[in-house]
């Protein structure tokens, strides 16, 4: 399944709440690891390239260490000036990016008795069947 590491990033809540339940089925919850897992690959290769963004676009101290930036609540460390719009372009293109994803799709129906927030679904129903 072709996914962008934005849908893969931001289902990861929604993964960790259904994958901490103890109230799922046992064949429902084997999906949901074989995917949680799928998903927390691709999630650390994301993570990785992020962490490169930033090591090129933001500031550092004497030490090595990033330079908190209270007025960027968002990131929380001071962007090198003439890299904001490089580092915003980097971001926007690494979520963009589309990998292939094996993603067991788990029927509706599965998920019957499961309560579950709207939010949380919608971040997760590229691997909720009909």
């Amino acid at each position: 399944m072709i996914l962008t590491y934005k849908q893969i990033v931001d289902s990861i809540p929604a993964m960790k709440e259904l994958c901490s339940r103890e109230d799922i089925p046992f064949l429902t919850s084997l999906k949901l690891s074989k995917n949680a897992i799928e998903i927390d690959k691709y999630a650390a290769h994301y993570q990785s390239e992020y962490n490169k963004i930033l090591q090129e676009c933001l500031e550092k101290d004497e030490n090595g260490n990033y330079i908190a930036e209270h007025d960027d609540p968002q990131l929380g460390f001071k962007i090198i000036p003439e890299k904001r719009e490089i580092l915003e372009k980097k971001l926007e293109t690494l979520g963009d990016f589309e990998t292939d994803v094996t993603i067991e799709v788990i029927p509706k129906e599965e998920f019957e008795g499961i309560n579950i927030s709207p939010n949380n679904v919608r971040k997760i129903l590229f691997l909720i069947g009909e």
